[in-house]
């Protein structure tokens, strides 16, 4: 009987048992339940919340996108419109915060900052919603705003809108309601050029350098009594006329011209850099200049946006350097950014893209090329060693392909800076000096008697050929070529500037079109650039841009962000170039002579 009893109880005390784990489990479910159902009600109301502040913040975007400021913010309206408040909400059941950051991009893929190049037109966005209850939680979202959508354009398309703009062996039609193209040819041939003016600088020092922009033509001169440095118009090439001049008090070997400024390579001991300002061309000053740390004479000179390359004799004093990247952001006060020690003098320099090109007296380094990525690091990446122990003269350089002068006229692979090739070459007696290249032809100043100036057919550029020629009185130096005319610094004792014509037939061979000045008023994003234009075969249109918030300095570039490229099909603006008020853009037009490129009309696509 009490083995029963014993049993009984025992069956009391485990059914107890499992009642109480059956109830206890019915308890957190039903408790589960009620979080779960806290949880979703909590997590439909913050994403509720999140849309809220999103769709609020787009609104802000487009009243304005300067009002996306970095920082962390929360959306109330204010009036009738909706407003950034700094900081996040508090105090508040679900409470939101909106984080605005920079966005950046390489090679044109939005990317983590400060990977890449920040994008002006595009911010990153963070909108989370948090709650404390029930043990708190949150719902966070990222994702990208642009400017606003409904962009504006400024369109270049009549007559009216393109005599606006500055021609330079181009003309404005009206055959079909306003274009572009290039200029009738004067009728000369480069298969026989003519010196068809030539100007007596005074004295007998040799001119060493010719830079032409917007029909003016820069001249630079060894030292003499007097000016050695000249600004001439050649709106009329058969007529030059002298504008102005200044006594540099020193030779100058060297010049080229950016904007309002004439940068001049000189053999100065404290000034080896000249910054001359040129905005008024009847009175030139000298405005800035550059020392280098010892009293070795510059000998060339580029510029490159707001840095400019000069390169010197050969430099013994510690550190050495024959190359300097100097910042002329401000040109009255220029400063040195970096230096490298070439280990020979330098006798001329061309930059494109991140290299910079040097002539080279090294005797098994004719060519130099340094890259530039860093200008306050330079570095040589490669060289090119031309037969002999002759010294490089000039160097000009179009896309992959390097023009050197040394005893002879070199054409370079330089594709690959760190294994530059020889394609070809044209020698002939004496000594060329100076190189430019414009469509199928370089053009040689030199040395030989009765042909000192020479026209190379560089069709094939493995088998360059002498095309035409030229008798300058004295070897020629500094050549640079616009269309159909060739402008030469020389050796002439009384013809020290001179000016040829050439050709190839109905037309100019190249020009340019440069617009007028598109203000904003604001600024704003500049997006894409599109254009119609027609190019029969032989002939090709080509653009860049340049932008910025003075309506003074323009530094034009091609879709990569450099003066090295052009675009050659509609695209988008370069990061570099998006943001600011003002726009201008340069069209730069070629042929062969018997047929013209059109170009139609231009759209630039703005977001304000």
């Amino acid at each position: 009987m009490s083995t029963s009893k014993g049993q009984v109880l025992i069956e009391l005390i485990i059914g107890f048992g499992i009642a109480t784990i059956v109830l206890s489990s019915i308890v957190l479910l039903l408790i589960g339940a009620r979080e779960a159902k806290e949880r979703s009600a909590n997590i439909l109301s913050a994403e509720t919340a999140s849309i809220f502040q999103t769709e609020a913040l787009r609104s802000v975007r487009e009243a304005g996108w300067n009002n996306l400021q970095n920082g962390t913010y929360h959306i109330e309206k204010s009036g009738t419109s909706w407003s950034l408040i700094s900081g996040s909400q508090t105090g508040c059941e679900h409470c939101a915060a909106i984080i605005i950051a920079d966005a950046c991009r390489q090679n044109n893929v939005l990317a983590d900052c400060p990977t890449g190049t920040v994008d002006p037109s595009t911010k990153k966005i963070t909108v989370s919603v948090t709650w404390e209850l029930f043990f708190g939680g949150g719902v966070e979202k990222t994702f990208y705003l642009t400017r606003y959508l409904a962009n504006t354009t400024w369109n270049q398309t009549t007559m009216v809108d393109f005599n606006t703009g500055t021609t330079t062996n181009t003309v404005v039609t009206n055959n079909n309601g306003g274009e572009v193209q290039l200029a009738p040819s004067a009728g000369g041939n480069w298969n026989n050029p003519q010196v068809i003016a030539t100007r007596d600088l005074s004295g007998t020092a040799d001119a060493n350098d010719v830079f032409v922009d917007n029909n003016r033509a820069y001249i630079v001169t060894l030292t003499r009594t007097g000016a050695d440095f000249f600004i001439y118009d050649i709106t009329n090439p058969n007529n030059p006329s002298l504008l102005g001049s200044l006594d540099l008090a020193s030779n100058g070997y060297g010049v080229v011209v950016s904007g309002n400024y004439a940068y001049v390579a000189t053999s100065h001991d404290t000034r080896e850099l000249t910054i001359i300002n040129v905005s008024n061309p009847s009175a030139p000053t000298i405005t800035g200049s550059f020392n280098a740390p010892t009293t070795t004479d510059g000998r060339g000179v580029a510029v490159s946006g707001s840095t400019a390359y000069l390169i010197t004799n050969d430099n013994t004093t510690a550190p050495g350097y024959e190359f300097y990247s100097i910042d002329v952001s401000n040109p009255t006060a220029p400063s040195q950014i970096g230096g490298l020690n070439l280990g020979s003098a330098a006798r001329d320099v061309f930059v494109s893209g991140s290299y910079a090109y040097i002539a080279s007296t090294a005797n098994n380094q004719e060519l130099q090329v340094i890259d530039i990525t860093e200008p306050a690091t330079p570095t040589l990446a490669g060289s090119f060693n031309s037969p002999g122990s002759s010294d490089g003269t000039s160097v000009y350089v179009v896309g992959n392909t390097a023009y050197i002068t040394d005893a002879r006229l070199n054409i370079l692979n330089v594709t690959n800076p760190a294994s530059v090739s020889l394609i070809g070459f044209y020698n002939a007696p004496g000594t060329p000096y100076g190189v430019f290249v414009s469509g199928n032809f370089a053009f040689l100043g030199h040395s030989q008697a009765g042909s000192q100036f020479k026209v190379i057919d560089i069709t094939n550029p493995s088998s360059p050929i002498q095309f035409g020629s030229a008798n300058l009185g004295g070897s020629g130096f500094g050549v640079f070529v616009v269309g159909d005319y060739a402008y030469l610094a020389t050796a002439s004792d009384t013809a020290e500037f001179q000016v040829i014509q050439g050709g190839l037939g109905a037309f100019q061979t190249a020009g340019t079109f440069e617009s007028a000045t598109f203000d904003a008023t604001n600024i704003v994003g500049f997006n894409y650039l599109t254009w119609a234009a027609t190019e029969p075969a032989g002939t090709n249109v080509q653009f860049q841009v340049a932008t910025n918030n003075d309506a003074a300095t323009w530094n034009f570039v091609g879709p990569d962000g450099t003066s090295a490229t052009f675009y050659e099909v509609p695209a988008a603006i370069p990061l570099s170039a998006v943001s600011g008020r003002y726009f201008r853009f340069q069209a730069f037009l070629s042929g062969n002579g018997s047929v013209t490129p059109i170009l139609e009309d231009l759209t630039i696509n703005y977001s304000p």
